[in-house]
């Protein structure tokens, strides 16, 4: 039962998400989208990674501790992010490294071949996979 739920709500996400793309004035939004990513310094110590995405219906949430993320340095995953919070439309990876430790690494959302991500909008959409993508000292 729990299997046919899952796929019935699947089925409206990606029907929602065709119509959304194939009349976009219908009120609807395409699904959400990677747009920018930088690095925050924080005045409390090491820096913040933050990835902010577009087309969000209402706020990027999750049903337990968010995950998915990584950074990379030289295409292997690096022990970077300490925490990862929602805010809004934006996801920030709290690091333990100074922004400019983080320069020339890579930040990738479902990396490798068996990740595992669990983020989606309000509206159950998911926020999509990428990376990686490089760090650089102008997003500081």
């Amino acid at each position: 039962l729990e299997f046919r739920r899952v796929l019935f709500r699947s089925g409206l996400r990606v029907a929602d998400a065709v119509q959304a793309l194939r009349q976009p004035r219908n009120g609807r939004k395409p699904p959400p989208a990677r747009v920018r990513v930088r690095i925050r310094a924080s005045p409390r110590g090491p820096a913040e990674i933050v990835v902010t995405v577009t087309n969000v219906d209402g706020r990027l949430e999750c049903a337990e501790r968010p995950v998915g993320f990584s950074v990379c340095a030289d295409g292997q995953p690096v022990p970077a992010i300490v925490a990862t919070d929602l805010v809004g439309n934006s996801v920030r990876l709290r690091t333990r490294y100074l922004p400019h430790a983080l320069v020339g690494k890579t930040v990738s959302y479902g990396h490798g071949l068996d990740p595992i991500c669990n983020i989606h909008d309000s509206a159950g959409r998911p926020l999509p996979v990428f990376g990686p993508i490089a760090l650089h000292k102008q997003s500081c």
